[in-house]
């Protein structure tokens, strides 16, 4: 379980099937991101690394320009 007191928590993101639905169509594309970030926003200690393969098209920058402003600088690696 996590805590929003925990000091640090790495989150392992995928993007196909998680942020939206997989096989997707181009317009429901990151459908579910705003959803994932009303969680992490509890969560203000949690760090994210975005583990998909969209890391092998788009660089660190790319990939964090999906993200809101607030959670973007939370996007710490790929992998």
């Amino acid at each position: 379980m996590i805590t929003s007191t925990d000091s640090s928590c790495i989150l392992c993101l995928d993007f196909d099937g998680v942020t939206h639905p997989e096989p997707c169509q181009t317009d429901k594309l990151f459908c579910h991101l705003d959803r994932i970030e009303i969680v992490l926003r509890d969560f203000p200690s949690v760090e994210i690394v975005i583990s998909s393969s969209w890391r092998e098209e788009f660089g660190l920058g790319d990939l964090r320009a999906y993200f809101s402003p607030d959670i973007a600088r939370r996007v710490v690696d790929v992998t």
